[in-house]
């Protein structure tokens, strides 16, 4: 009988566990100019309280997704895309809460040779259970890398423009 109920306890905080980040909710999908592949940016929401428990990354190319998952509290960095062994785009976000969000950054590479960099400054904030990410205010739902390009060779990240 003992086993028996610790089997149940034991399966029951397994389900739970597992009904936690039920939630997934697409925040927005960056192009790149002249390329077929795609990022989402998702946010993983606690079922319970609506609180983003992580974000993750589906990079989309021909149609087979490759998969990163950060989870967020306080402080948060990570590479949203990486070309030719390099960080060509970081999220950064130095006030983000799981409750409320926060400030981000996308930090980009404006120019590998000389490693210069730029970035965009965006807010994901929460009204309600709603997520919304914004710029300047407004609701952003696209994003679309257009590439820096030097004697027809792509040296960085020109601008993001934001839709």
């Amino acid at each position: 009988m003992k086993k028996s109920l610790s089997l149940i306890m034991f399966l029951s905080v397994f389900v739970f566990a597992e009904s936690v980040f039920a939630k997934n909710i697409k925040i927005v999908k960056a192009t790149i100019e002249g390329e077929s592949r795609y990022i989402d940016l998702i946010l993983q929401l606690n079922d319970n309280t609506n609180d983003v428990e992580a974000m993750k990354i589906d990079e989309v190319i021909d149609g087979s997704v490759d998969s990163s998952r950060y989870p967020v509290s306080g402080p948060t960095q990570f590479v949203l895309y990486r070309e030719s062994n390099r960080d060509v785009i970081n999220l950064i976000s130095d006030n983000f809460a799981s409750h409320q969000g926060g400030d981000v950054e996308l930090s980009y590479l404006y120019n590998g040779l000389t490693g210069s960099r730029s970035s965009l400054e965006l807010d994901l904030v929460r009204n309600g259970d709603e997520w919304e990410l914004l710029s300047n205010g407004r609701k952003v739902n696209r994003l679309h890398f257009v590439k820096n390009k030097k004697f027809f060779k792509v040296i960085g990240i020109k601008n993001i423009q934001v839709h």
